[in-house]
């Protein structure tokens, strides 16, 4: 499924798409322009989630599919 994902958002605009964690099933990681965000999220509701998952209410959804901004990264402080 998380293969599935990948191809989903990657066909909808997304730059990378990746599969990530372990243990708990998993999850994708997707590199997006920011006009292009709105784009691969609809995609992945109507193209997984509404098929797969038609149970999940708007905030489980919500809590599955979201969007974030990259940070600094991590770094070292040698004092």
């Amino acid at each position: 499924e998380l293969d599935e994902l990948c191809t989903i958002a990657r066909n909808a605009g997304s730059l990378g798409s990746r599969l990530t964690g372990a243990g708990w099933g998993g999850c994708s990681v997707h590199l997006v322009y920011q006009d292009k965000v709105d784009a691969v999220k609809k995609a992945l509701v109507q193209a997984y989630y509404a098929r797969r998952h038609p149970q999940l209410s708007a905030e489980q959804l919500d809590s599955a599919l979201f969007a974030t901004a990259p940070g600094c990264g991590a770094c070292y402080y040698d004092e």
